[in-house]
């Protein structure tokens, strides 16, 4: 073979050596995501979450780091469930069946090599869907409203419905697939309306509740009246605790009093600033 041609092919092969690294490179496919939370210890699913229906499995790997003999983890499972099997790397957990809801179980990795290094994963199990009663405020005539109600449980994605009674006027499903609807509009009419809302998942199974949405009519602020409040908490490091009161009248003018004191001044009373109440429809 002439010297010019050797050349050329080595060109060749070099050239197609680093394409094939290349090609082995991006065959890899994306990073795990991590689902633990410690020390020393990796956990992450094949998915990147730690989710599961009920009845079925997930698999939880574990990597240590400064492990230079392999030891690897012990596993622990804290809430229902059980390992179906491990290994010093991976586990696979099983999820029980008969969960109505949602409920949770904790999977902790334990260095071998290292026991002070460990990590944690929650594992939520979602069951039949099932829906708690919600808490539902109040809507004015001609003001924005939005309140929400969720699901615990299921396989989404979830189709939610009004399957008996109809919404106030002016308000709607706001089109939600998640475990959370929202309710929303601007109501246009006074009254109280009794709904069923119904939601149905992915498996076909249902859940429903029954509320009032009661609409009152336009007010400057949905707060009237005279009230009392108190709250510990910390401002600039410093333990501080402060009640009061104050009065909303018709027209949604706030003035009060409040009380407060903390470990850098004394114990003080003053008044509130003035202020005008604004409306915020949102329930959530």
């Amino acid at each position: 073979m002439k010297k010019g041609n050797a050349v050329r092919w080595g060109v060749v092969l070099l050239a197609l050596t680093l394409a094939a690294c290349g090609s082995k490179s991006n065959s890899t496919g994306a990073t795990p995501i991590g689902v633990g939370v410690g020390i020393g210890v990796a956990l992450t699913t094949p998915t990147g979450v730690s989710v599961v229906a009920q009845g079925t499995t997930l698999e939880i790997d574990a990597a240590v780091s400064n492990d230079p003999k392999n030891a690897g983890v012990t596993w622990a499972l804290v809430g229902p469930g059980s390992i179906s099997s491990s290994t010093t790397t991976k586990l696979i957990y099983q999820a029980p069946t008969g969960i109505v809801g949602a409920t949770v179980a904790t999977v902790v990795a334990t260095s071998i090599s290292d026991t002070t290094q460990s990590s944690a994963a929650t594992i939520t199990i979602n069951g039949t869907p099932s829906i708690a009663q919600p808490i539902v405020f109040p809507a004015n005539v001609g003001i924005a409203y939005g309140t929400y109600v969720s699901v615990a449980g299921g396989v989404g994605p979830y189709k939610w419905a009004v399957s008996n009674g109809t919404l106030p006027a002016g308000l709607q499903l706001d089109g939600s697939t998640t475990q959370t609807i929202g309710i929303v509009g601007t109501p246009s009419a006074v009254g109280n309306s009794t709904i069923t809302l119904t939601v149905t998942d992915a498996n076909a199974a249902t859940a429903s509740t029954t509320f009032t949405i009661v609409v009152n009519p336009k007010t400057a602020c949905v707060l009237s009246g005279t009230y009392a409040y108190a709250f510990t908490g910390f401002r600039s490091g410093v333990k501080v605790v402060r009640a009061g009161s104050f009065t909303v009248d018709t027209s949604g003018n706030v003035t009060g009093i409040f009380d407060s004191e903390d470990g850098k001044t004394p114990r003080v009373g003053a008044a509130l600033t003035k202020g005008l109440c604004k409306n915020y429809g949102q329930n959530r």
